[in-house]
């Protein structure tokens, strides 16, 4: 439920406000009630709300996050409860704690069905499509849980829908051109 999510959310920001500047960007206005306390305790913490004037979609939402941090890399993630604060931690030390450090880490959802069954015969194609293209193995392409150096994104967030494929685009992207 929301309350969950919302209790998440604020563990994460509480783990990470201390490391960097944290903005998050939402879909459109805040309309719905049970969203207002989040956006003030967001608020309350430091973190940048970038508010969209009206709901233009998942994708918008991101690449406007991604323009207008001042970070070097930005970390994205869906606030619906399929990934744990520590899961965010993996992908930041994967990223920022190797020697050299590395341009994309793709978190990966360990729960079997983390999508309705009518979808996972498309997800299937795409991600066997993403191998063969790239050469590469892509746990989860679709996964929202992902930190990318910001200048590497900003390269391709053009190429990116502001719809809800904009993970799977944005992992084609960046794994076709060897990162």
């Amino acid at each position: 439920g929301e309350w969950k999510v919302n209790g998440w959310l604020m563990e994460a920001v509480n783990l990470f406000f201390a490391i960097s500047p944290m903005e998050t960007s939402d879909y459109g206005p805040f309309q719905a009630r049970d969203k207002i306390p989040l956006k003030r305790d967001l608020e309350k913490a430091g973190v940048r709300v970038l508010r969209q004037p009206t709901n233009r979609g998942y994708g918008a939402s991101l690449k406007a996050g991604i323009r207008a941090a001042t970070t070097e890399y930005v970390l994205t993630m869906d606030a619906d409860g399929q990934h744990r604060v520590e899961d965010v931690q993996a992908v930041c030390l994967a990223a920022l704690g190797a020697d050299q450090r590395v341009d994309c880490v793709i978190g990966h959802r360990t729960k079997l069905l983390h999508s309705p069954l009518w979808r996972m015969p498309g997800k299937w194609f795409l991600t066997n499509l993403a191998r063969v293209l790239t050469g590469k193995r892509i746990g989860d392409l679709n996964s929202g849980l992902r930190i990318m150096r910001r200048e590497v994104i900003l390269r391709y967030v053009h190429l990116c829908p502001s719809g809800f494929s904009f993970s799977t685009t944005s992992t084609f992207a960046l794994a076709s051109r060897g990162y």
